[in-house]
């Protein structure tokens, strides 16, 4: 069966098969429009929040991920390209600076803060499993995994590869005198015992995100154990 576009994915895909733009937008409502069954509301709240340059739609929107198109002077939208548009933060242009190397480090900062904003509202909206329905998807696949008990964030990890880290360090390795995995270590050292260590971590509800490499998934990482404080990473 062939996975519905939502529309955020809708716009996306319109832009592109529209050339890139510039386009009216009307021209890009319309497109959208014959792709899904979406309210008008909903599709102009798309085409307002994805916006990169547009200030209202981050207050109006905040935790919009990626904002990829640019609105011109001219109402026309295109698609958002920073080496011709600029860097932008909250909707404003970044100020240029003559310092080239300051500029590129810049860029690449604020591309990097986008695409972390779209990792964590992914893993708010990721379905939990648990660590014994980890499958072969996730071998040779970076990213981060989260442990949850009920709403206590238990641990958080990064890798570069997801189920070799979680079904074999982790999982069938739980209680071995070489313990490969931190988490594990402290869970038995917490429980005194492999069973009810084995028990209390099955039942733990984990989410996995996927990133494009394992830099992308170390900082990740480093966030969320910002962000929302585990007990068992201290």
């Amino acid at each position: 069966m062939r996975k519905r576009l939502s529309c955020r994915e809708a716009v996306k895909k319109a832009i592109l098969e529209l050339g890139g733009g510039p386009v009216t937008a009307e021209e890009l409502f319309s497109k959208v429009k014959a792709m899904g069954s979406w309210s008008d509301d909903t599709i102009w709240q798309h085409l307002m929040s994805l916006v990169i340059n547009l200030p209202p739609a981050y207050k109006h929107w905040p935790n919009t991920p990626e904002r990829f198109l640019f609105l011109r002077d001219d109402g026309k939208y295109e698609i958002y390209d920073p080496d011709k548009h600029g860097i932008y933060s909250e909707g404003v242009k970044i100020k240029e600076c003559s310092n080239k190397e300051y500029d590129a480090i810049l860029k690449r900062y604020v591309l990097l803060s986008e695409k972390l904003k779209s990792y964590i509202r992914k893993l708010f909206v990721t379905n939990t499993i648990n660590i014994t329905e980890v499958t072969t998807e996730y071998r040779d696949k970076s990213g981060v995994y989260v442990f949850f008990n009920n709403e206590q964030t238990d641990y958080v990890g990064s890798t570069n590869n997801l189920y070799r880290r979680l079904r074999h360090d982790l999982w069938a390795n739980l209680g071995q005198s070489q313990q490969p995995h931190v988490f594990g270590r402290k869970l038995i050292k917490n429980f005194h015992s492999l069973r009810k260590a084995k028990e209390y971590l099955e039942k733990l509800k984990l989410k996995i995100i996927k990133t494009e490499n394992p830099e992308t998934a170390k900082i990740l990482e480093q966030i969320l154990i910002y962000l929302l404080k585990p007990r068992y990473n201290n």
